[in-house]
């Protein structure tokens, strides 16, 4: 300790090895905390640009068409398969706006839905003219950010020309079968009728059974036939559809009269209980009355000896809803959203006994579609159905 000029200073002892010690440790530890920072940078950006050669190589063997905008529908990106489909290039494509590229007007409108909910859309299937016709199926979905606000929207394409040429062809197919069947088929059950009838001349008991057989089984086939032309002629958008005033109250009592017999035959009780004599709608009779006898048919296949069936009626705020109820098999939760598909039949061995196309379900579903309508079910297997239709009010309309 010394004094001087009154002040005291103290002298604390130094040790310079141990606090170069400590520096040089420091900057090691520094230095491996950047060696490391830089070799997981690094890594990163690796697995980044190998990600994006992945997604480029992804992006450019897609088998479907592709395009992505940005938020104002501007083109940032397209794959070589939009470029081969509408025969452009990408230079041609980015930048330009969407709809001035590509124009239709249903894929404009489901880009403002996508752009407006924020949720992609699926199977849009329209036809775009580039030069010659195709048909694709088009998906989009937004792609968002943290915020919520699209960032861009990606807009995919897959061609569906030959598939849907190839669908109208076999419509078409089956349109002319089905007239050539059934001209003969008529023919022949006019012609089996007048023997049975005996005018010609009499008949033996033997005779007259194989003739019944012979009847029975050409009513069906002229059926089938039928069934195959009315599911041709919808879906080939032949329907058209004339909306007139309607009661369905005679509709209903005129339907339950033309299935009493075939009722009493297998021992089914049917009734119908409606509010009124009266309940009008705007609709097509014809098509209405079509798709009621589908549903009475349906339920007297599948409803077993001694059940019921039962014809409803409610109206909703904006709706007719007609309720065909029966206690037949009813059909198990899985197979419900499958039996409106052409040729489908449900997995019961009545079902195989019956026999059929498994058209009519189809029929009623594809009618009430133009009908603007709808159909819903409840069933539960051993218990019975239940088939809800809703109809709308077309007041003054013409569909087709």
């Amino acid at each position: 300790m010394n004094k001087k000029n009154n002040y005291t200073i103290i002298e604390a002892p130094v040790d310079l090895n141990k606090e170069l010690e400590e520096t040089n440790r420091q900057i090691l530890a520094y230095a491996e905390d950047i060696n490391r920072i830089y070799h997981l940078e690094y890594e990163r950006r690796r697995e980044l640009e190998l990600n994006n050669k992945k997604l480029s190589a992804i992006i450019n063997n897609l088998a479907d068409g592709l395009i992505v905008t940005d938020r104002d529908e501007i083109i940032q990106t397209v794959n070589p398969k939009i470029c081969e489909l509408f025969n452009l290039t990408e230079e041609h494509c980015k930048g330009k706006d969407f709809a001035s590229l590509i124009k239709s007007e249903k894929l404009s409108e489901s880009l403002k839905t996508v752009s407006k909910e924020k949720k992609p859309l699926y199977n849009i299937v329209t036809n775009i003219n580039i030069p010659f016709e195709r048909f694709f199926s088009i998906s989009i979905t937004p792609v968002t950010g943290k915020n919520k606000n699209i960032n861009s929207i990606v807009i995919l394409f897959h061609d569906i020309t030959t598939e849907n040429r190839v669908k109208q062809m076999k419509e078409e197919f089956i349109s002319i079968v089905s007239h050539e069947i059934r001209t003969p088929a008529s023919v022949i059950k006019g012609y089996v009728e007048l023997l049975l009838s005996e005018l010609p001349g009499g008949l033996n008991g033997q005779q007259k059974e194989f003739l019944s057989k012979i009847l029975v089984d050409n009513k069906l086939l002229i059926n089938r036939v039928t069934e195959l032309l009315e599911i041709s002629e919808i879906k080939t958008a032949h329907l058209e559809i004339f909306s007139e005033p309607v009661n369905a109250v005679q509709i209903i009592r005129a339907m339950v009269f033309f299935k009493k017999a075939e009722c009493m035959s297998k021992g089914i009780e049917i009734s119908y209980k409606f509010p009124s004599e009266k309940i009008e709608i705007y609709t097509d009779k014809n098509r209405l009355s079509k798709v009621i006898e589908h549903l009475i048919s349906n339920a007297i296949s599948f409803t077993h000896r001694g059940g019921k069936i039962n014809i409803s009626y409610e109206k909703s705020e904006d709706n007719h809803i007609f309720h065909i109820t029966d206690t037949g098999i009813g059909i198990h939760k899985s197979e419900i959203p499958k039996i409106f598909d052409k040729f489908y039949q449900i997995e019961d061995p009545l079902c195989r006994e019956i026999g059929g196309l498994g058209l009519g379900l189809s029929i009623v579903k594809y009618t009430l579609s133009v009908l603007k309508g709808n159909i819903y079910i409840e069933s539960e297997p051993g218990k019975g159905s239940k088939f809800s239709i809703s109809i709308p009010d077309l007041r003054g309309e013409s569909v087709s």
